[in-house]
């Protein structure tokens, strides 16, 4: 592992979202079960909006039927909504955990979650440190939370100071 790789886990175990946050989290998971069969049911209705398309198109269903089918199937498919909390606390999971995967990834990983997590790095070659960083925007809302606790300072809406 390089000497960039080594700040980076060491700013990523550094992540500590408040005790609050990790509460809901722990509620997210317990409820893990409800947003994956939300999530396959979802899928299950793509696949059987393509099948009744696949018959109506065969000739197997009249254009009411076909209708019928299909609007039943879109009206289900909308009505089964993922909390709008739950993509933001598994992406809080998942950062508050990263850091110990990211030391054992490979170099092919370690790009991937990189590219996933942030927009910008900026290094200090001459202080031989990590001085900025710029999460993704998806991720700026959990690095703000973590900020205090994780010992950055915000400069503007999506860049955070590491602690001098």
């Amino acid at each position: 592992m390089d000497f960039l790789d080594k700040l980076v886990v060491e700013l990523l175990r550094k992540v500590r979202l408040p005790e609050a946050w990790q509460k809901d989290i722990e509620r997210l998971v317990q409820n893990m079960d409800v947003v994956r069969k939300i999530e396959n049911r979802r899928l299950e209705i793509d696949e059987d909006l393509r099948r009744a398309g696949r018959a109506f198109a065969d000739g197997a269903f009249s254009d009411e039927e076909y209708e019928r089918r299909r609007m039943k199937l879109i009206s289900e498919k909308d009505s089964l909504i993922v909390p709008n909390d739950a993509k933001a606390l598994e992406m809080g999971m998942q950062l508050e955990n990263i850091g110990d995967f990211f030391e054992d990834a490979t170099n092919d990983e370690k790009n991937r979650i990189l590219h996933l997590l942030f927009e910008a790095i900026y290094y200090d070659f001459d202080q031989k440190r990590m001085v900025r960083f710029r999460p993704l925007a998806e991720y700026a809302p959990l690095f703000r939370l973590a900020a205090p606790l994780s010992g950055w300072f915000e400069e503007d809406g999506y860049t955070f100071r590491t602690s001098d």
